[in-house]
């Protein structure tokens, strides 16, 4: 929240929005900013108050890109951090994040609650063997928390996104085991 010339953090959880408003804001920023500079910018909604933010560069990344520290004070009452790149490498997409939070925050100003970003874990892609290489087998992750999801597309598995929570990712498991034990007794 803006308070004078300066921002305060007051809830890092935007009061742990509603996923469905969550969804709305990242969709009209994601409508906003598409673009900076030579990133394509990608927006990728989460559970409640979380987002993903994914810069999409013309060309791979060197090594140590994406050792930026957070923006994130870890505290209420303090200025959101204003990192320094721990890479020479990463000053670059360091630039690209600031002017996303800068956008994103004028887009965001007049907004009740959420009317500010804060960005953790800045990572890129990595290189991970897929579980069916390692295996042998296909394998399939039923979630319906998006980093579960994620983590399981890094690796290389099928994905299911049941609605609703642990109760219907269950239910799912049991159709699909039900499925595959008609399919092999037959």
């Amino acid at each position: 929240m803006q308070e004078g010339s300066k921002t305060i953090i007051k809830d890092r959880r935007a009061g742990r929005i509603p996923t469905d408003r969550s969804k709305k804001i990242t969709q009209m920023l994601q409508e906003k900013i598409q673009q900076i500079d030579d990133a394509q910018v990608i927006l990728l909604p989460g559970m409640e108050h979380r987002f993903a933010l994914v810069l999409r560069f013309p060309r791979a990344l060197e090594k140590g890109a994406d050792l930026i520290e957070d923006t994130d004070p870890q505290k209420e009452g303090l200025e959101p951090v204003v990192p320094s790149p721990s890479d020479k490498q990463a000053k670059h997409v360091l630039e690209i994040a600031l002017q996303f939070v800068e956008k994103a925050a004028q887009i965001l100003k007049d907004q009740e609650k959420a009317n500010y970003i804060l960005l953790r874990g800045f990572s890129s892609v990595p290189k991970i063997p897929k579980f069916n290489d390692v295996y042998g087998v296909r394998s399939l992750a039923i979630a319906t928390y998006p980093m579960y999801l994620g983590v399981a597309k890094l690796l290389g598995m099928d994905t299911i996104k049941p609605e609703g929570g642990i109760a219907q990712e269950i239910e799912t498991l049991k159709k699909i085991m039900t499925t595959m034990i008609s399919f092999t007794s037959t």
